[in-house]
């Protein structure tokens, strides 16, 4: 049976304020803290750590696939990770190629993720509250949520509230996927942007801070 629904509310994001006509997903229809291994076909050792995942279908029916929220860490300082930039993959910027049904591949090399001594301190700390999280919602399960599932997953398949300026990817017929404050699962998280190119199938996930 079909769960997909439109949701009309009006809520805050970020600082902003706004109504929505978003689509909603069960909390069933969503897979979260899955292992990397599944979702990411090459999973550079850690670095790329899914927060949540869905099948693409649930949100536009002519695509197939899936989607996912990914946390990873940037050190934006001494580390050199501009040298690892390309078409697919930046400062913020991420993208994911649909290699099967239920696996993704990023179009980007691990140094992207490396960080200087000065900030491994850091980084250990940010997979150690990702790991709290997931621990977190294992044990509790459903009752991990305290409000609904809308209120995490955001504007599902209609706009995004940006928390800074626009940053659609500019790609002719992209689509909106959904919006996830990943500070909700781990400290200092940003808000994360998920997009879809129809053509290809391909998944771009734009990061943004407050």
């Amino acid at each position: 049976m079909e769960k997909l629904r439109s949701q009309e509310d009006v809520y805050t994001f970020g600082n902003f304020e706004g109504s929505s006509d978003a689509k909603t997903l069960d909390i069933d229809q969503v897979r979260f803290f899955p292992d990397s291994e599944q979702i990411f076909q090459n999973s550079l050792s850690g670095e790329l750590m899914p927060i949540c995942s869905f099948d693409l279908t649930l949100i536009y029916h002519d695509l197939n696939g899936i989607a996912s929220f990914v946390h990873v860490f940037r050190e934006y300082g001494e580390y050199p990770s501009d040298k690892w930039y390309n078409e697919h993959c930046s400062d913020y910027f991420l993208t994911f190629e649909q290699v099967s049904p239920a696996q993704l591949k990023l179009l980007g090399e691990k140094e992207l993720f490396g960080c200087s001594e000065t900030y491994k301190k850091y980084k250990e700390r940010a997979k150690e509250d990702y790991i709290k999280a997931r621990t977190s919602y294992q044990e509790k399960l459903n009752s991990y949520f305290n409000e609904p599932l809308n209120k995490t997953i955001r504007q599902i398949g209609s706009k995004p509230f940006w928390v800074q300026s626009d940053e659609t990817p500019p790609i002719d017929g992209v689509r909106f996927i959904g919006q996830l404050d990943s500070g909700q699962f781990i400290e200092d998280g940003p808000y994360l942007f998920l997009f879809v190119d129809p053509i290809t199938n391909r998944l771009y996930q734009v990061e943004q801070f407050t």
